[in-house]
């Protein structure tokens, strides 16, 4: 297939669905490392590593905040939740379960040789250095956040989120059938391999 015309991300239509499409890119991308199709070469699993590094390092950062991080006028992260729920947030305890600074000390900090960023963002002599990342482990370390969030948003969100998910799975499961994904009642994905 040749690319010929202008390729574009799904539309969001509010600032929750921005967050809610990272978490659903870092569930695709970790599907696909699970489920690595028969036809699969080893750029496959560099891409969707870097997929999945991507949307984590994402998520690290709108889920720790000013604390760890300086924030730019126009970033969103649950210190500013007026930008997700407008006047409807959930309290003050619901948001500090949000909150998730030692992820991103532990995976993310500047000072760290082998951070996220360092690994993805500019060619420096620090990439010659082998990284290794345990894409399991760090998904299970974000997981219940993601989780908590989604059972925050509004419905309508939610919804957006899963038929992004549902097109993105039904889609890959053509190219690679040990592929599969179960939905929860909130709107998450869990991806599983059978083969």
């Amino acid at each position: 297939m040749a690319i010929e015309n202008q390729l574009s991300r799904p539309e969001k239509l509010t600032n929750a669905q921005t967050v809610l499409y990272e978490i659903t890119m870092l569930r695709y991308a970790k599907g696909c490392l699970e489920s690595e199709g028969a036809s699969w070469t080893t750029a496959d699993n560099w891409a969707y590593l870097e997929v999945f590094l991507l949307h984590f390092r994402n998520l690290l950062e709108f889920f720790s905040g000013s604390a760890v991080r300086r924030l730019q006028d126009d970033d969103l992260t649950v210190e500013r939740p007026t930008d997700i729920w407008g006047s409807d947030k959930p309290d003050a305890d619901a948001l500090d379960k949000l909150k998730r600074n030692d992820l991103f000390t532990k995976y993310e900090r500047d000072a760290r040789p082998k951070s996220i960023s360092k690994y993805l963002q500019h060619c420096t002599t620090q990439r010659t250095s082998e990284a290794r990342w345990n894409v399991g482990e760090m998904y299970r370390d974000l997981e219940p956040t993601m989780l908590e969030f989604e059972s925050l948003v509004p419905k309508g969100d939610r919804e957006h989120a899963l038929h992004w998910q549902k097109t993105m799975i039904a889609k890959h499961q053509k190219r690679d059938p040990t592929y599969h994904t179960t939905f929860s009642d909130s709107g998450a994905s869990k991806a599983t391999v059978s083969k």
